[in-house]
Parts: structure tokens; sequence; C-alpha cells
């Protein structure tokens, strides 16, 4: 159900978010059906929040609420909001973070559109969350003020089957998530990115996964730390960092040590497949990545070697 799959995805928010940033959540058990995609679930509620955290980072202290509730609307709520009348399963995140002005929430839902420095973000996110969201015949709101907070809320229409048997549950389509397997539990993987938020999420799923993993935040690091230990498995690295990207960083490597290397990037061919095979990257997945396509290529990256 939509309930399971937040309150999987839930305890990877915590695990990865900063110890300045409280987390709260509402959670309704009583709603109605919806039919939903569940990875691509868990992948809006990954990144609404990390989202959230980012824009609460810079702050003492911060609160990223996760509320889900059931809404009935009724026509002048249904013709506001662009829906037909009826009931919704409403999704609700919510953090005390900078805010936007009104005109970056005219466009934030654009795909590319970005507050960040260049190199910093492709811009995809919340263009795949209301990409997603419009797939499932519901919608993506915003309210925010520059200084106070952003609430965004989601809307999933009820979906009521045509025998109205079964409806003590949500039909939400079953996960592709594979289930985590004890032959991983000895592979030690290093995982490297100058945003801690998704450091620190990539690391929650591959430990989930069984995996033994570190992380680091800069390439440098990275490097001293191959070539300190010689005891990882395999690297999983963002493209754009400081100092020196993923692909420069992947080349270092293999001077010192032959490890696969599993490259993250924003950005399609950044590089031709002789010059990845030959600093040892074995896969470059494309940004926003969810979690089973990390897992998955996780595997195969062991499977192959």
């Amino acid at each position: 159900s939509l309930l399971t799959e937040i309150t999987h995805v839930l305890p990877m928010v915590s695990a990865t978010t900063p110890p300045h940033i409280h987390i709260e959540q509402e959670l309704s058990a009583d709603l109605p059906l919806i039919m939903a995609d569940a990875p691509r679930v868990q992948q809006i509620i990954l990144n609404l929040c990390n989202n959230a955290v980012q824009a609460m980072q810079a702050q003492n202290s911060g609160l990223l609420r996760v509320t889900l509730l059931t809404k009935t609307l009724h026509s002048h709520q249904a013709t506001r909001l662009k829906l037909s009348t009826g009931r919704y399963v409403c999704l609700q995140v919510s953090d005390n973070g900078s805010g936007m002005d009104e005109n970056t929430q005219r466009h934030i839902f654009e795909p590319f559109f970005t507050t960040k420095d260049v190199g910093e973000g492709t811009g995809m996110g919340l263009a795949v969350v209301h990409g997603i969201i419009t797939k499932h015949n519901g919608i993506i709101s915003v309210d925010s003020e520059l200084g106070k907070g952003s609430t965004f809320t989601l809307y999933f229409p009820e979906f009521i089957p045509e025998d109205n048997q079964n409806t003590d549950q949500e039909a939400v389509a079953p996960t592709t998530i594979p289930d985590p397997e004890d032959h991983y539990v000895d592979k030690h993987i290093l995982v490297v990115d100058d945003e801690y938020v998704i450091q620190q999420t990539c690391s929650a799923i591959l430990q989930e996964q069984g995996f033994l993993v570190e992380t680091c935040s800069h390439p440098n690091a990275a490097i001293n730390l191959i070539k300190e230990r010689k005891n990882f498995d395999l690297i999983i690295s963002d493209y754009s960092m400081p100092d020196m990207n993923g692909l420069e960083m992947a080349k270092n490597i293999q001077t010192i040590q032959k490890i696969p290397i599993i490259l993250l990037s924003g950005y399609k061919d950044i590089a031709s497949k002789e010059q990845l095979n030959n600093a040892g990257i074995v896969t470059a997945l494309t940004k926003p990545i969810d979690m089973t396509s990390l897992i998955h290529a996780t595997r195969k990256a062991f499977t192959d070697d």
C-alpha cells in the first residue's frame, strides 16, 4: 500500500538526514484504494524529502513533516485544482526551510529548471515527480513563501474496482526492488558524492541490500582511501564534483587499483564508451536515479565481475 511504501522509505530518509533536522510524520491507516506503481511512489517520496532537507541545510534547526491522509474534493475544490470530484489519498511533504518566491514556483516543475549553480544539478527532480503523479491521474501543488518553507501536496485519485471486491487495502503494483541477498554482505562499496543527502541516501539503500558501505564527499579523499586501504570492491561516484569530476577521479583510481566504478551523472553522453571503459566505469547511470536502477546496476557490476 502507499502507507507501506512511505513507512519503507522514511527510515532511509531519517538515517540520511543531518541531526539538526527533525522529522515528524502523520500517517493515516484508513485510506481509500489507489492504483500506483510502488517504485515510482518511493522515488517521489525520496525526491521530495531530499529537496526539503537541502532547503534546510543552512539552518541551525529544521522540521521535515510527512503527512498521509484522505481528502474529499467537492465541486469548487475540484474545479480549482482541475480534478474530478471524489476522494483522494493526499501526501504532503513540508519543510520550514528557505522557501521559494512566486517566480520560482511558476517554473519548478519544468524540465531542467534549477536554482543551483551550473554542474550542481540537472533540475529534473521535480519535473520527474510531476510526470509520475500525472501518469497516476493526480496532481502536485506547492505552497511556499521565501524564507518560510514549502509544502508539496500530491493528490492520488481513489481507485474503485469494477467488482468492488478486495477493497480492504490499496491496489498498489508489486514493487520490483530486489530482496537483499546474503552473499553481498562481504562486498565493500565506496560512495563518492559532494551532496550529503544523495551520498547518504545511496548508502542507506545499499546497506539495506546487505552491502558494506563507506562514503566520502571529495574525489581526493576517495583517491587517498584507495591508496591507504585497497579493500573496496566497487565505487559509486557522482560525475559533477568540485576540483575533479568523477571521470577524472576514476582514471586516477585505475592507476592505483583496478576497481569497477558506477558513475552517476545528470548529463547524457559525458564520454565515449571507450573512455568509460578505460576509466574502469562499468555503468553510467543518468540522474535522477531510482532505487531499483541503483540496486540492479550494483548487482550487475558484481555479476559481470
